[in-house]
């Protein structure tokens, strides 16, 4: 990964996890020397370290950056899946759909 892609940028959603502001949400409003200059969702404006904050902009980027070819979890073929597949059909037949008071 680029440098780049591994820093805080503007706008980016975080999370701080230091008191006083320990838990709160925010986002990034400048980066300058390392410092990240906060705006919370209460409006208070704090600068903090990058390692103060939990950056979910940055996980996502690089989620999407190592992101694998297929569904995970999903079988890599379907002719030998892990789980069989199931079909369900549902048919209209007799009273069973009637109301009850038809029901005898």
């Amino acid at each position: 990964m680029s440098l780049l892609e591994d820093t805080a940028r503007r706008d980016d959603k975080v999370r701080v996890k230091i008191a006083p502001h320990q838990g709160e949400r925010g986002i990034v409003a400048d980066v300058k020397n390392e410092r990240l200059h906060v705006i919370l969702e209460s409006g208070e404006a704090i600068v903090v370290g990058a390692r103060e904050v939990t950056n979910y902009s940055l996980a996502a980027r690089r989620a999407w950056k190592v992101m694998p070819s297929r569904a995970v979890g999903r079988p890599k073929s379907l002719s030998n899946p892990k789980k069989p597949l199931v079909y369900v059909s549902i048919q209209k037949c007799g009273r069973h759909w009637e109301s009850p008071s038809n029901v005898a």
